[in-house]
């Protein structure tokens, strides 16, 4: 009877700890849905929303909006954890967050998700805080085989069903940053450099509108990010200036001379520098590497990216609290000064908008991981259905 209690424990500890584990990695990110990375969102095509086809519909929601003005920070496009969000937080601030990774209904190119983000940046305070971090991947050069944009034609190749649902969120966040701009609320786009969401027509000519000229370049490094890469910081944020950080030559040498004398710290980067790293971490590198996209840049040389690399999207902490304390320091001073003149009214900007045509929906099915292997196994399938039917056949030098 002893040796039946102690296997009845055993058991249950076990399903205890089998539950535990489905909730931690379950959790609340199930409800999500699984997003592929080139698609950007979980919208079928009969599911879209565009804005530009509906200007007198949101111009009547807005002027019928009741709602309370009751969100301080608003992070766009936050992902999972949404650092500018939480930094705002830890300062005490009302933040919210908006992002399908989040929660499903977050979908910008749908009607409803739509309106949820129009709610939320109505919901903001005057002299409050929005922050904007569209996806890149189908707007980096990384994926130019892909998108095809070039300035000539920033749209792209749209009959990608992935470029057009990355142009499609360009031309929802283009109407979303009017609204925020004729609500008085201080807002930041960073985008890494040489994107072409710049370029694209809306966005530029909403940039010229609304005086987003300047540029303001940083590098997300020298905020503890693991991947050094230069990032555009664009907005009307009166502070943004002081985000501003450059990798100098004399940084540069300082760097290169302690990693060759071993004297960084066992950190991310150090990691990342080591030979030795690589060479104990050359099999998971190399699974990375079955996913690489290969590109020729204009010096001639190759260069490649992964699948992996949208993990570069995510902010650090030391970013977040950056950009919080840059819109406090915006917002003291912004509240204790005249308001500032308001040149364009929100019918008036999305009139004058640059929308691009509506393209016709792409044909088949999405280009998802999920269904190119449902495609490979169904032509091996295929291949072996006919291999099998060939040597059925009687051959015809038996049948003679």
């Amino acid at each position: 009877s002893s040796d039946l209690t102690h296997a009845l424990y055993f058991h249950f500890i076990m399903l205890l700890v089998a539950i535990v584990a489905a909730t931690v990695l379950l959790g609340p990110c199930s409800a999500a849905p699984k997003v592929d990375i080139l698609d950007q969102t979980g919208c079928e095509d009969g599911e879209r929303f565009y804005a530009s086809q509906h200007i007198g519909e949101i111009l009547s929601y807005v002027d019928s909006w009741q709602g309370s003005r009751n969100i301080d920070v608003l992070d766009f496009f936050s992902g999972p954890k949404g650092r500018v969000a939480a930094a705002g937080r830890y300062r005490g601030l009302r933040s919210d967050c908006y992002d399908i990774k989040r929660c499903g209904a977050d979908n910008i190119c749908t009607r409803s998700g739509f309106y949820r983000a129009v709610d939320k940046v109505m919901s903001l305070v005057q002299f409050g805080m929005v922050m904007w971090g569209p996806p890149c991947s189908l707007w980096v050069f990384l994926s130019s085989s892909v998108h095809r944009r070039t300035k000539e034609a920033p749209q792209g190749d749209t009959t990608n069903h992935g470029v057009q649902i990355a142009n499609l969120i360009c031309e929802q966040v283009c109407v979303l940053m009017a609204l925020a701009y004729v609500r008085l609320v201080n807002q930041l786009l960073e985008q890494p450099k040489g994107s072409g969401f710049v370029n694209y027509r809306t966005f530029e000519w909403l940039r010229k509108a609304i005086g987003m000229t300047d540029t303001v370049m940083t590098w997300m490094r020298l905020f503890g990010h693991w991947c050094p890469k230069p990032s555009w910081l664009i907005g009307t944020l009166p502070t943004r200036a002081g985000l501003k950080a450059v990798y100098s030559k004399k940084r540069w040498q300082e760097r290169a001379r302690r990693i060759k004398a071993g004297m960084m710290s066992w950190t991310r980067e150090r990691r990342y520098f080591s030979k030795r790293f690589a060479m104990r971490c050359f099999r998971h590198l190399w699974k990375k590497a079955a996913h690489a996209t290969t590109v020729k840049t204009s010096g001639g040389r190759w260069t490649t990216g992964t699948r992996y690399l949208t993990d570069a999207s995510e902010y650090t902490w030391r970013f977040g609290k950056a950009v919080i304390d840059a819109s406090v320091v915006a917002r003291t001073h912004q509240s204790s000064s005249p308001l500032p003149d308001v040149k364009w009214t929100f019918r008036e900007l999305l009139a004058g908008m640059p929308f691009e045509p509506v393209p016709s929906l792409a044909v088949g099915k999405k280009a998802s991981p999920k269904n190119c292997i449902e495609r490979y196994f169904k032509k091996k399938k295929k291949k072996k259905t006919r291999d099998h039917e060939d040597q059925a056949k009687p051959s015809d030098a038996k049948r003679s």
